[in-house]
């Protein structure tokens, strides 16, 4: 089996698809020789699985191979500053303050260290499946002092089970929620061109749910398109977060992030699709009324420039060839076993 896995990757590597699924159960050997294949043929690579912890089991203990790579870590834990770490670890997006207010970050900052390292010279590295949306095709198409974009420098993006939920959002919020964000836009004296229009967005929000009624979905749409969401949200997330370490508000008073949510939709929705995308329930029973929002990603993975191999022991083709925008080349085998073991050292053959 180990050698079908290795034929198939090394075929696909210099092939001309740009897709290939391993479909094959846990314990099949498909991360151990997918990342070998590629460690051995001297391709630079991305491998992206859903958690750290597993990049640290199959990259840095394995025990077959010893790989070279940047391992893209959570800013939330590599922070220096513990109220901007504490602040990140309830998800609040820190990313305005660290690039305008803190000290360390062009000189002690592992977090930023590694991306200078990244975006200086092209190298394997290892991210989580957040990294899709945030980080990853801006880095494939940054381009480096010799005005080549980095993905020219990568043969293959591994992607370690079904990234999916990463993509989508499904969320949920009531009126008084979107009051309270409201109130702290206000609160916080934030100035910025769109403050009027994102304000009264949300005003109109609010008036819906209190009438209990759905929202007019023309009137709707016609705020959210024509209101520049992301210019602003930057703008509130930097006076968010000063406005908490200045002691302006309390961290119990953080409103709910619906502009992000708002932003998704904004930048995927259209006029027949809104009324799918921000859903208006009323009461009932002992359900308060509420919204829905709910949005995918659909670019995220799209039209990637380099090659991708994923590997999913119980993959929904049709999902991966819509996530991707491109038709699979796939393997996969059905094996049946009794028992099975982990390998925590040893030799390779």
């Amino acid at each position: 089996m180990f050698r079908l896995i290795r034929a198939r990757i090394l075929g696909f590597l210099e092939g001309r698809n740009n897709f290939l699924l391993l479909k094959l159960p846990t314990g099949s050997g498909k991360t151990t020789n997918a990342m070998k294949v590629l460690a051995d043929s001297g391709y630079l690579w991305i491998y992206m699985p859903p958690f750290h912890h597993i990049i640290d089991e199959n990259l840095a203990q394995s025990p077959f191979q010893k790989y070279k790579y940047l391992h893209l870590k959570s800013r939330a834990k590599l922070c220096m500053i513990q109220s901007f770490r504490e602040l990140a670890q309830r998800n609040i997006n820190i990313r305005p303050i660290c690039e305008h207010r803190c000290p360390y970050r062009n000189t002690d900052c592992e977090y930023y260290q590694i991306k200078r390292q990244l975006f200086n010279t092209p190298q394997n590295w290892a991210g989580v499946h957040h990294h899709i949306n945030d980080f990853l095709k801006d880095y494939l198409f940054t381009r480096n002092d010799d005005n080549v974009p980095n993905f020219r420098h990568y043969k293959c993006i591994i992607i370690d089970e079904n990234p999916i939920g990463v993509l989508f959002i499904n969320k949920k919020c009531n009126g008084e929620q979107i009051a309270h964000l409201t109130n702290t836009i206000r609160t916080l004296n934030i100035q910025h061109p769109q403050r009027t229009r994102v304000i009264r967005l949300l005003n109109y929000m609010i008036i819906c749910f209190l009438a209990g009624t759905q929202p007019n979905y023309d009137k709707l749409f016609k705020y959210i398109s024509s209101t520049n969401l992301q210019g602003f949200y930057e703008t509130y997330q930097e006076a968010l977060i000063s406005g908490i370490v200045d002691h302006i508000i309390n961290e119990s008073e953080i409103p709910l992030d619906i502009i992000e949510w708002l932003i998704k939709i904004q930048r995927y929705g259209d006029r027949n699709r809104i009324e799918q995308m921000i859903v208006f329930k009323p009461a009932s029973g002992y359900t308060k009324a509420h919204y829905y929002f709910m949005c995918y990603e659909r670019d995220a993975l799209r039209n990637l420039p380099i090659k991708v191999i994923a590997l999913d022991g119980t993959a929904n083709i049709e999902i991966w060839e819509s996530m991707l925008g491109t038709n699979a080349s796939i393997f996969q085998r059905k094996i049946e076993y009794n028992n099975m073991y982990q390998l925590t050292s040893g030799e390779y053959h």
